[in-house]
C-alpha cells in the first residue's frame, strides 16, 4: 500500500478534509481535525485523567529526590549572576553562541568585518551610543526605525588601522569610541554622505 490522499471527517466542525500517508498508520490516525482552530478546541477540552496526573506528580518527585533543588538552585544562581554583573553575564552568553558553538555555524564563511560587527563589544557600543542620544534621531528627533551610524565610517576605520584580525579590532580604540556614533532614523540615514560608504569611501580610502 503506497501513499495516497485520504478523506477524513473533522471531529469538531464535521468538514471533510484530506490527509496523506499510509492508511492505518500512527501519523494517519493522529490527524483528527481539519485546521489548527479546530485542533485548539480539542486541546482546550482535553483534561488529564487523575491517574495521569498522579503519574506526572510521582515522576516529578523522583527527579527532585535524585537531584535536590535542581530547578531552584539553577534559577537562583542565574538570577544572582545577572543582577551582580549584567554586562559580564551578557558577555558570557555571547561567548556560548559564538563561532562553532552557534547553531548557524557554516564553517567560518563570515568576513572579518561581519565577525567584528557580531562581537559583544560592538553590540555594547551600539547600545551606549543609542543611550547617549536617548534613542532619538539627532537630525529630526524621530524615535521610529532608528539606526546606529558611524560618523567616521566603519570601513574607513577598518582600512586606516589595517585591521587583520578580530584582536586587532578589539585593540583599536577608534572602533569603540561612542563619540564617533550617532542615532539616525532610516530616512535621515539615507541622506547622509557616508550612507553605504559610496562617495565618501572612494574619497578617503584607496582600494588596493
Amino acid at each position: 500500500m503506497g501513499y495516497k490522499i485520504w478523506p477524513k471527517k473533522c471531529l469538531i466542525c464535521s468538514r471533510t478534509f484530506f490527509t496523506d500517508g499510509k492508511k492505518g498508520t500512527i501519523t494517519f490516525n493522529r490527524r483528527k481535525t481539519c485546521s489548527r482552530n479546530c485542533s485548539n478546541v480539542i486541546r482546550k477540552q482535553f483534561k488529564h485523567t487523575p491517574e495521569a496526573i498522579e503519574k506526572i506528580r510521582k515522576d516529578a518527585i523522583k527527579v527532585r529526590k535524585e537531584n535536590p533543588n535542581i530547578y531552584i538552585n539553577s534559577l537562583k544562581k542565574a538570577r544572582k549572576a545577572i543582577l551582580k554583573n549584567p554586562i559580564e553575564w551578557r558577555r558570557k552568553l555571547s561567548e556560548t553562541h559564538k563561532g562553532e558553538k552557534s547553531s548557524s555555524w557554516k564553517g567560518g564563511v563570515s568576513s572579518l568585518q561581519e565577525q567584528i560587527r557580531n562581537l559583544f563589544e560592538y553590540q555594547d557600543w551600539k547600545y551606549k551610543v543609542s543611550k547617549k542620544c536617548k534613542h532619538t534621531c539627532v537630525f529630526c528627533g524621530s524615535k521610529k526605525n532608528i539606526q546606529i551610524d558611524h560618523i567616521k565610517p566603519f570601513a574607513v576605520i577598518f582600512h586606516e588601522n589595517k585591521i587583520k584580525s578580530v584582536q586587532d579590532a578589539l585593540n583599536c580604540p577608534e572602533f569603540w569610541d561612542i563619540i564617533n556614533g550617532r542615532v539616525l532614523c532610516k530616512p535621515c540615514h539615507r541622506k547622509t554622505e557616508t550612507y553605504g560608504n559610496t562617495k565618501y569611501f572612494r574619497k578617503k580610502v584607496s582600494v588596493e
